[in-house]
């Protein structure tokens, strides 16, 4: 979940909350000023999920403003002696809500982005995502390059998963790729339009222990997720195929670029 969509929900949620507790309120007959007072609240929550803290205590002021206007009559009647210290802590209140939720936001925000980052699993498998196969391709390249060692990579290219089954296919692949592979393997999996990328690195291993695998992996999606599926399965192997492996990479780093766009810049 990215920082927008974190944000949404959050919105959402408050008001459903703020709604919910004022309904309460109604129902059992509490002051209308009051039931306002709580529904005072709204504008200032949006406020802070719009413009931060500095929206936050504005709104707070203005509602803080809008409770004194609301008791004015009854000042008028009994004087503001008997009001004084509720609209004090109801002011006090607003301000602080807008103040702590603007921290909290920025917290918040802090947070999911330097998640975005970093995340490295896939939601859908629990595999590595796109992210980690650059990283991890680059990694067992060098590594292969400096102690003159070979690598081998297993691409499957799955076309038709889609529909109610896609999300629980995509599960259970996962978690049997991942059962499926050596302590010293990585498995990953990334999106590109309409095709599923299931990567599987072997250190240490040639070509034909990946032409192995390859056989065993195609097999495993096509028994997971069914004969309809388009299952193409290919192998490199490095040193041997350079050009095949550095032209995959320049492919995944299309697809990270894809997967995390840069962050936009946020007014809060």
């Amino acid at each position: 979940m990215d920082y927008e969509r974190a944000r949404r929900l959050v919105l959402l949620t408050g008001l459903v909350i703020l709604l919910l507790v004022a309904t309460v309120m109604f129902v059992r007959r509490v002051d209308p000023v009051e039931v306002v007072a709580t529904l005072l609240f709204l504008p200032i929550f949006a406020a802070v999920l719009i413009w931060g803290a500095r929206g936050g205590i504005a709104a707070g002021l203005v509602a803080a403003l809008a409770y004194a206007a609301l008791r004015w009559p009854a000042i008028q009647a009994v004087g503001a002696g008997r009001f004084a210290g509720l609209i004090a802590m109801r002011s006090i209140g607003y301000v602080a809500f807008g103040a702590i939720g603007g921290w909290s936001l920025q917290q918040l925000r802090a947070s999911i982005t330097k998640l975005e980052l970093y995340d490295q699993i896939d939601d859908a498998t629990k595999l590595h995502n796109s992210r980690a196969i650059v990283e991890t391709l680059d990694r067992e390249r060098s590594r292969a390059d400096r102690y003159h060692e070979i690598v081998s990579v297993v691409i499957a290219r799955v076309t038709g998963l889609e529909g109610k089954r896609r999300s629980g296919t995509l599960a259970e692949l996962g978690q049997m790729i991942e059962a499926g592979k050596r302590t010293v393997d990585s498995a990953m999996h990334a999106t590109q339009g309409p095709v599923d990328l299931f990567v599987v690195v072997l250190p240490e291993t040639g070509a034909s222990g990946a032409n192995t695998f390859a056989t065993k992996l195609g097999n495993l999606v096509t028994a997971v997720g069914g004969a309809n599926l388009n299952v193409d399965v290919t192998t490199i192997t490095y040193p041997d195929q350079p050009d095949e492996l550095a032209g995959f990479l320049d492919e995944a780093r299309r697809i990270v670029a894809s997967d995390f766009p840069a962050p936009a810049a946020h007014s809060t």
